[in-house]
């Protein structure tokens, strides 16, 4: 070990990376580091997801080095942001901007809610068991409260990275046990009044008020997702995801 080198964890890379994005982007940082999947390239929207593996941090170990790194956590982004990340690892980059999209703050373009549990794992009744052959079911974003399941449904990354393999007896099996399911495909998420009308059914079954989106408050959501789909080869979360992510060559 060489005495003279020193590396930044991963939680104080994200205070230091924070204090150069806005909530949005030091949100998403958090998502990122405390994700389970890796990706090829500079895209994590675009790009082949290529493993399932450890997170290098976790939200909690985040929001504890944030509330012991500052005075008063709540004046400062990483503050805020920290606050946001919800325990548990998103499996895929869509998973990220779904769930980014439904708790951010409304002045964020988001809608939010509850944060979820991310990647949950449900532990499935005698009566499930027989139905699916398995002992647990993977819930994307799962409010147990209210025992309340939404997934992302997509070929190219929800399937592939995850490979759960689910049966598509899947909201059968969750009926069963009296969790309700809400899929969300990638037309949906794209579309404003589609996807205003999913977040009303997530709403409800949360039990919260229904609410009334102007054609305004629906264009800055829907750019809010077309924001955290894009991601640019010169972005700090780009660098800091090579730094932990990808292996370097050894001299």
């Amino acid at each position: 070990m060489n005495p003279e080198l020193a590396v930044a964890s991963p939680e104080l890379c994200f205070i230091q990376a924070a204090r150069s994005l806005d909530l949005v982007e030091a949100a998403r940082l958090g998502f990122e580091l405390c994700s389970a999947y890796r990706t090829c390239g500079d895209c994590s929207a675009c790009d082949s997801i290529t493993a399932l593996s450890a997170p290098v941090t976790d939200a909690h170990s985040i929001r504890s080095y944030v509330s012991r790194y500052y005075l008063d956590p709540s004046k400062r982004v990483a503050g805020a942001a920290a606050h946001i990340i919800p325990d548990g690892a998103a499996a895929s980059p869509m998973e990220v901007c779904l769930a980014l999209s439904l708790i951010l703050p409304t002045k964020c373009g988001g809608y939010q809610l509850p944060p979820p549990l991310l990647n949950h794992t449900l532990a499935l009744t005698s009566t499930a068991k027989y139905h699916t052959r398995r002992g647990s079911l993977i819930c994307d974003l799962y409010w147990p409260e209210r025992r309340l399941d939404v997934e992302y449904d997509s070929d190219q990354f929800h399937l592939t990275s995850k490979q759960h393999g689910l049966d598509s007896n899947r909201a059968d099996v969750l009926g069963r046990m009296n969790v309700n399911l809400i899929s969300v495909t990638p037309w949906q998420f794209q579309r404003a009044a589609e996807f205003d009308s999913v977040v009303k059914s997530i709403r409800a079954m949360l039990g919260l008020h229904v609410m009334k989106y102007s054609r305004e408050q629906s264009s800055e959501r829907l750019q809010l997702r077309a924001r955290l789909l894009s991601t640019t080869e010169s972005s700090p979360i780009t660098a800091i995801k090579q730094s932990y992510f990808e292996p370097r060559a050894t001299m």
